[in-house]
């Protein structure tokens, strides 16, 4: 297979950031060490940008399915302004049963604990399942907030659960895609420069003989083994998380952006969402969607939603 574009490794890749992403990732390792970074059981809550009103609602940004919210950094330097922007960082999902029911409720706790009501509720891909669950949330007890949904879409009931090797290639994938270019990786499945024997071996040798071949191929992941492991837990919790959830009915305001080139569906939410549906479509595929020049069209409808 001839190799696709490769991702530079992680020093060159930060090296090479804007100065405003520089920053955010600088904001994003300190809160997670620091004291005003709130922590519960699925996830730390990230200040990406302040705001420059401190009683405005917020902008929450719930994370897609492997738990990082670097991808957001791009999305919150366009949302700098009044509302403060927040994301909650959850790489490390606790092991055990988990519903995307209780990560709302967390996430709800975080910002409840530090003092913030969300004006507006968005995530990308898995991110959108929790923040329209968590919207659901605050609609039983006060106004429905407005949901974002970024290329959302809840499991097929005609897909399987992922077994193990399956959930250990898309995990790999995934961390490819986000961090290289939208087309490095087009489609999943044998693309990946890696023998499909391996992900047939325990997660702990796999991953280690998958960084391996990648880094042959001068992909660099940039994580070391304890935390690809870590990251990969989290990945398999959210996985059995997301297979088990079935959205449920919306009487408040939904804006789907739609990735022309990905599976996404918005007759989905047209089926769920009583409420007012703004549906947008947008060139490219589910991993453009948080990178220019279509995450400024993301950062257009989430000021529309919450001015």
């Amino acid at each position: 297979m001839p190799p696709g574009p490769a991702v530079p490794p992680a020093d060159s890749r930060v090296a090479a950031l804007s100065p405003q992403k520089q920053a955010l990732l600088d904001a994003l390792r300190a809160g997670r060490s620091g004291p005003t970074a709130p922590t519960a059981a699925h996830g730390t809550l990230v200040e990406l940008q302040p705001g420059t009103d401190p009683a405005a609602g917020a902008v929450v940004l719930c994370p897609p399915i492997g738990g990082g919210v670097f991808c957001y950094t791009g999305l919150a330097r366009l949302l700098a302004g009044r509302r403060p922007v927040l994301a909650v960082a959850a790489e490390e999902r606790p092991e055990g049963p988990a519903a995307v029911e209780s990560m709302a409720e967390d996430y709800l706790a975080l910002l409840a604990g530090a003092g913030h009501r969300p004006a507006v509720l968005a995530g990308w891909s898995f991110g959108g399942l929790v923040a329209y669950q968590a919207a659901r949330r605050l609609a039983a007890t006060g106004a429905p907030p407005p949901v974002v949904l970024l290329d959302t879409m809840s499991w097929p009931a005609s897909v399987p659960a992922w077994d193990g090797p399956a959930t250990l290639q898309r995990f790999v994938a995934d961390l490819v895609d986000s961090a290289g270019p939208a087309d490095a990786l087009p489609d999943a499945g044998d693309r990946l420069p890696v023998d499909p024997a391996v992900w047939r071996l325990p997660p702990d040798r796999a991953l280690d003989a998958a960084v391996a071949s990648l880094r042959e191929r001068g992909i660099d992941l940039g994580l070391d083994s304890t935390d690809l492991a870590a990251r990969y837990r989290g990945y398999r919790v959210a996985t059995r998380a997301m297979h088990a959830h079935v959205p449920g009915p919306y009487a408040g305001p939904v804006t789907l952006l739609h990735a022309e080139d990905s599976a996404v569906d918005p007759a989905e939410w047209r089926a769920r969402v009583s409420g007012p549906l703004h549906v947008r479509r947008a060139p490219g595929g589910h991993y453009d969607v948080v990178r220019e020049p279509v995450v400024r069209i993301a950062a257009e409808l989430i000021r529309t939603a919450a001015p």
